[in-house]
C-alpha cells in the first residue's frame, strides 16, 4: 500500500501540472 502511495503522490503530482484545478480532487 505505502508503494502506491507513492505513485499517487507522483500521479498527483504530474496532473497538478496538467490540471492545476484538479488538485483539489
Amino acid at each position: 500500500l505505502k508503494i502506491n502511495s507513492k505513485f499517487v503522490k507522483i500521479s498527483h503530482s504530474a496532473l497538478k501540472e496538467s490540471h492545476p484545478h484538479d488538485v483539489l480532487t
